[in-house]
């Protein structure tokens, strides 16, 4: 990743208006310059560049940033690719900032990750939800003890474990389960 101090000085060099009004029309008012929101509709601009803070904010969505989280919104770019252009068009050469394709994989690992976590938290809550089953079924053996003989209990048994087994997705959790069951 690119050290801090070369970001800052990336940041420095630049003129966020410039950057800003190649896509929003601006015009000076005051310390700061003012055009329409490019992040939502309006007719009053209410969107405020600060040349002095190098800042950007919107008063109407509220979106704020600096000149990186602008071009990240406007353009959907990544960090990197935010900071490979600003320095593109202030001229900064840059060292140590990851290839593009390097980028591109270690998003798809996160994106994956996150898939997989979901996955497992899915599956999580539907063995809680069937181990709420069996423990309501496991009440229902109780009661029925006391009302049916020894063949109808056998019979209800192994109709409740086939009931349990097919509701259950095919993973060695799910038939840990019913084995302890």
């Amino acid at each position: 990743m690119l050290p801090a101090q070369q970001i800052d000085a990336v940041k420095a060099q630049t003129n966020i208006v410039r950057v800003i009004a190649e896509r929003v029309s601006l015009r000076k008012s005051g310390a700061s310059f003012v055009g329409l929101c490019p992040f939502h509709d309006e007719h009053t601009p209410s969107f405020h560049v600060t040349p002095g803070t190098g800042r950007a904010h919107c008063f109407g969505c509220q979106w704020d940033g600096d000149v990186f989280a602008y071009l990240q919104a406007a353009e959907k770019l990544s960090f990197p690719e935010a900071v490979r252009k600003v320095a593109a068009l202030t001229g900064i050469a840059l060292d140590n900032l990851p290839a593009p394709e390097a980028e591109r994989l270690r998003e798809e690992n996160q994106l994956e990750r996150r898939r997989a976590e979901a996955y497992c938290h899915a599956e999580r809550k539907l063995l809680l939800e069937l181990a709420d089953e069996l423990d309501w079924l496991r009440k229902l053996h109780r009661k029925a003890d006391e009302c049916i003989t020894a063949g109808q209990k056998q019979e209800l048994a192994w109709a409740s474990l086939e009931f349990v087994a097919h509701q259950l997705p095919r993973t060695d959790a799910a038939y840990v389960i019913v084995a302890h069951s």
